[in-house]
Formats: C-alpha cells, sequence, structure tokens
C-alpha cells in the first residue's frame, strides 16, 4: 500500500477502521439492512405467491 497512499493517508484509515466504535456501527448497519431486504423480500414473494394461489 506504501506506494498508492502517504503515510498520512494510510494513517487515517487505520484511524478509522480499526476504531471498535465504527466497526460496531458498521456491522450494525449492514444487520439492519439485510433484515430490511429480507423483509422487503419475503413480502413480494408472499404477494406473488398469493396472487398465483399457491
Amino acid at each position: 500500500m506504501g506506494g498508492q497512499y502517504s503515510a498520512e493517508q494510510i494513517a487515517v484509515m487505520k484511524a478509522a477502521y480499526f476504531n471498535p466504535l465504527l466497526v460496531v456501527e458498521i456491522m450494525l448497519f449492514g444487520a439492519a439492512l439485510s433484515a430490511l431486504g429480507c423483509w422487503v423480500g419475503a413480502n413480494l414473494l408472499r404477494k406473488h405467491f398469493i396472487k398465483s394461489g399457491l
């Protein structure tokens, strides 16, 4: 990574990506979006199967 980024940029990235609070926030955000996607998908499937009579 040393060829692409300066030492200052690497330090900023390490400070952001290895911050435990930020890691937890990213995981919670991902879990919330996953749950939302599952809910939307289940509703769409349910709607289409009811229409088809299955």
